[in-house]
């Protein structure tokens, strides 16, 4: 999808990667033709603590893509066609105290008093991922070593491919390779050149 989001009042958002994603709806959906449609953004963070909480401008930013659906998803009053927003952010540089995490934030129901039906589709709308990776830190979990590996700022190409065939059994010598080859040396690049 387009990276941009411009609005006269709010500024303009650039987003580091959006695109729509379907995925088939449950069994005992209303339709057997039913998709779920969502929106997903993926962030790259270089800085943990950029000087204001990561969790408050990635909700942000599910509520910027939230309200970009007017027009082009719904209109009017047809908020039941609002899409579920998703907003991923990848922070390369956790500190010490946080390690290898990941944390999912999103809208809950709680009764006060109860007696309202619980629709889950009806409110479950965003969510925030926050992954944060310590690559000086053991983890167990597959997919924070992997990451790990991925994103390394101490391993070299050959080292992370490496790593990436024998230990997370991911084929390297297809487009995958040549992506991680490309971004490797985008990253080397910028280092040289300060």
């Amino acid at each position: 999808s387009n990276n941009e989001d411009s609005t006269l009042t709010e500024g303009t958002i650039n987003y580091d990667v959006r695109f729509d994603a379907i995925a088939p709806a449950s069994e005992g959906s209303a339709a057997q033709k039913d998709v779920i449609r969502l929106i997903i953004n993926v962030e790259a963070q270089t800085a943990f603590n950029p000087g204001y909480p990561l969790t408050k401008r990635a909700i942000y930013y599910c509520s910027r893509m939230i309200s970009a659906q007017h027009g082009p998803v719904f209109t009017n009053s047809e908020y039941g066609k609002i899409r579920k927003v998703y907003s991923i952010w990848v922070c390369m540089q956790a500190p010490k105290k946080i390690g290898n995490a990941i944390s999912e934030y999103s809208i809950k129901k709680q009764d006060i008093i109860s007696g309202l039906p619980d629709r889950p589709e009806s409110y479950d709308k965003l969510s925030v991922v926050i992954i944060a990776l310590n690559e000086k830190m053991e983890t167990n979990d597959e997919l924070l070593g992997m990451l790990n590996t991925l994103f390394s700022e101490q391993k070299t190409y050959l080292e992370k491919k490496k790593e990436l065939e024998e230990i997370y059994q991911m084929r390297m010598d297809n487009e995958l390779g040549k992506e991680m080859n490309l971004m490797c040396n985008l990253s080397d690049l910028v280092i040289e050149r300060g």
